[in-house]
């Protein structure tokens, strides 16, 4: 019931105990749901043309070692090490900031309450597995690069900026589901600290705000 009200009925999930516990729940969800997409993704995937695609911006000279290189055994390796990895560390470190930040305002919940409202507020992503399965079966002879993955992003469904290109990586990672994922967290931070939406929506947005920046700014004076 809590995982339907994250989707149906956001404000009653927050009031729901669940919302506070059992952080494990929707963190597994994400996690074998991102896991499964990208299993699935290189079972599918025509393989000899996603190396040539990750190899063609490199010298003529070093794309025979960068085959050997990027097998598919690596492929998988890296990309379920990153998810099991970085996604669990992703909510532990914005958990600590909300943790952090909600003392200010005096609230009583502990880290693990915060904890688990990341977690469950993180649940529109494990809509990721859909998503890979239609753009497999909707792509030509299975030709798909990763970030064509989630066709929800801002390069995806806008800009259609090229693999490598500058801006390509930055605007291929803000997409449909983390933008559904962060309306959750802010309406959360708002229900827990009593705060007005404009100021939970500061709160939540902040840290993006401070890396995306950075990101951009880096960018552009890359490729200048």
């Amino acid at each position: 019931m809590a995982a339907l009200n994250i989707f149906t009925d956001p404000s009653r999930a927050f009031v729901s105990e669940q919302t506070e516990n059992k952080a494990w729940l929707p963190l597994t969800v994400v996690l074998l749901a991102s896991v499964a997409a990208f299993l699935v993704y290189y079972q599918a995937v025509d393989f000899a043309w996603l190396q040539d695609n990750l190899v063609a911006s490199m010298e003529p000279a070093q794309r025979a070692a960068g085959k050997r290189i990027l097998t598919m055994k690596a492929l998988v390796i890296g990309s379920l090490i990153s998810v099991i990895i970085l996604t669990p560390l992703t909510q532990l470190l914005l958990a600590g900031y909300l943790h952090l930040a909600a003392k200010i305002t005096h609230s009583g919940r502990s880290f693990g309450a915060w904890f688990a409202l990341v977690a469950w507020t993180a649940l529109p992503s494990a809509l990721f597995l859909p998503l890979t399965l239609a753009q497999l079966l909707l792509s030509l002879n299975y030709q798909l690069s990763p970030e064509q993955l989630n066709p929800f992003t801002v390069n995806q469904l806008l800009l259609h900026l090229p693999s490598g290109a500058p801006w390509q990586s930055l605007t291929d990672s803000i997409n449909l589901l983390s933008l559904w994922s962060l309306g959750l967290l802010i309406m959360g931070v708002r229900k827990w600290t009593q705060r007005s939406t404009a100021g939970a929506a500061v709160i939540v947005l902040l840290p993006y705000g401070v890396i995306y920046g950075l990101w951009a700014l880096s960018t552009a004076l890359s490729a200048r």
